[in-house]
């Protein structure tokens, strides 16, 4: 054989070669669309089952469900209403604890939380909107009605746990949140719902299903989310199911304005604070039931919180058992304690709940320079009753009517929430995101991994390592440099920023860019509006 012919040889068999892999690409893409369309109609088919299960065409004349019992969370055992409206989507859930209440929901304004002290606030970051989508989704039973509800359906096969074997289904409803339905493969009852969330997951068991006319209806809920409200076992003791009519819509009810004063009529009060050089949080005093002053963390990014010896030296009853997860992937005992007045310099809040959290939070020292416990966190509880501007530069705390607020000269800041801290849309090294602003964020401007990966900042994987703590134990992280942030019309040059490397906890976050602590936030006099949803630095 000549060259020519092996090299002609060797040729035929390249030429083959190509051919065979242009085959098997087009062979493999084929399949990968018959699949599909194969997982698409297998999930299609079980929910038909699960809906043929629960009531078959029955689900066809409801409009409206609600549910009426009791739930147990955190150790607190109290009364649950929920209402789901089947047509829209929206929802409402109230929790009575006596020692306070709580309530999510979502109407025709949007997705909303009541905290416990009975203050309101919007969840309308791009995350929570998102979630919101697959939560309606989930209220008004959409996998039950594909025409009504367009969402992407897929199964994920089987799965056993135990003895039981559960197909699982995919969902994502348009411009919402992917959620995994576990559907028993024996009953075809909906077991669980998996939402993803930017933190984690929320997990949504249903059980002990009942007869309720012509549906069957799970009579336990429970609800796995970190320490946020919606934790906890609901069961339910009875349910109305109404058909179309005209249904008062469901809305959120009004904020407590009549809890918080200032003294003489006054429209502000300025109290002395200070950003500790030791700590690196800003402390600001308050007199609980008249007791005091008390150094307390301003914390922007928390609630309002003592430590076991504040509630030992106040003589305070504590209640329930919960627990507190933070920037750590663990997390911390708590409890829970109510007073009877917050009084910052002339400004009065009345009958607020507290929550015990069970950690050293060091020590502070007072205006005669002496040294005493940090008594607490003053939070979220706050920051919504009155417009808070934090001086760091002079030391001050500013607390405004909301009423009574001056116009700026300088535009704010839009924020938003994805849960109860303040997110703004904020620029590092030329990468736009959106950051949460962290008053009781004590170190430097923190980096979420996540984020970090898809934005062009190798440089801070570089870093050395440092390690610290928080609520839920160990943090690891990354020290490293950047030459610009901007946030609103500032910018700040060459900071030390902290690049997190853990994948639990708050830091873990997939949405959210990262964490502005009082590093950035002391080279300014900043004001927060949160019934206006606006930051102003200046």
């Amino acid at each position: 054989m000549t060259e020519n012919s092996r090299f002609r040889y060797n040729g035929n068999r390249v030429r083959r070669l190509v051919w065979r892999l242009v085959f098997v690409a087009a062979a493999t893409a084929l399949f990968q669309a018959r699949s599909w369309e194969a997982r698409t109609k297998d999930g299609a088919a079980e929910l038909a089952r699960l809906k043929a299960a629960t009531g078959g065409a029955a689900w066809d004349t409801v409009s409206r469900i609600s549910a009426t019992g009791e739930k147990t969370s955190f150790g607190l055992r109290g009364t649950y209403r929920s209402v789901e409206d089947l047509t829209h989507g929206f929802f409402e859930v109230k929790c009575d604890y006596k020692i306070f209440v709580n309530e999510e929901g979502f109407d025709s304004a949007g997705r909303w939380r009541q905290d416990n002290s009975g203050q309101i606030h919007p969840l309308d970051s791009m995350e929570a909107k998102e979630v919101a989508v697959t939560e309606a989704y989930l209220a008004a039973r959409g996998y039950l009605f594909p025409e009504r509800v367009p969402a992407a359906i897929s199964s994920l096969g089987s799965s056993r746990e135990g003895a039981a074997i559960y197909l699982r289904i995919i969902a994502t409803p348009t411009h919402g949140r992917v959620v995994t339905l576990w559907i028993n493969a024996s009953t075809h009852l909906l077991d669980r719902a998996v939402l993803q969330l930017s933190i984690g997951e929320k997990v949504i068991r249903y059980a002990d299903y009942r007869r309720v006319g012509s549906l069957i209806l799970p009579f336990s809920i429970s609800v796995e989310h970190r320490d946020e409200n919606e934790t906890g076992v609901a069961v339910v003791q009875s349910y109305d199911v109404a058909a179309p009519s005209n249904q008062p819509e469901i809305v959120r009810p009004a904020p407590v304005l009549a809890d918080f004063v200032m003294a003489n009529n006054a429209d502000e009060v300025r109290v002395p604070g200070y950003l500790d050089g030791a700590s690196g949080f800003f402390i600001v005093f308050a007199k609980i039931n008249g007791r005091g002053p008390f150094p307390f963390i301003l914390d922007s990014g928390g609630h309002d919180i003592l430590t076991p010896f504040a509630v030992r030296e106040l003589g305070l009853e504590s209640f329930g058992k919960g627990f507190s997860t933070g920037a750590g992937a663990g997390s911390t005992p708590t409890e829970f304690t109510r007073v009877n007045s917050v009084a910052i310099g002339a400004a009065t809040i009345a009958s607020q709940p507290f929550t015990i959290l069970h950690i050293d939070l060091g020590a502070a020292r007072d205006p005669a320079g002496k040294s005493q416990p940090i008594a607490g966190i003053l939070g979220l509880e706050l920051f919504e009753r009155f417009v808070v501007t934090v001086d760091y530069q002079h030391g001050i705390l500013l607390l405004r009517l909301p009423a009574g607020t001056p116009a700026k000269a300088r535009s704010g800041i839009p924020m938003r929430f994805t849960s109860d801290m303040p997110v703004v849309e904020a620029s590092l090294d030329g990468n736009a995101g959106w950051f949460n602003v962290d008053t009781g964020n004590n170190t430097d401007l923190i980096v979420f991994r996540t984020w970090a990966a898809s934005n062009p900042m190798a440089s801070l994987s570089k870093g050395p390592q440092m390690h610290g703590s928080s609520v839920g134990g160990a943090i690891d992280m990354r020290r490293g440099q950047a030459r610009t942030f901007e946030i609103g019309d500032q910018k700040l040059t060459d900071l030390t920023v902290l690049l997190a490397a853990d994948m639990e906890g708050s830091l873990s976050a997939k949405w959210e860019a990262g964490n502005i602590g009082n590093s950035v936030l002391r080279h300014f006099k900043v004001t927060f509006d949160y019934r206006s949803e606006l930051i102003y630095l200046e």
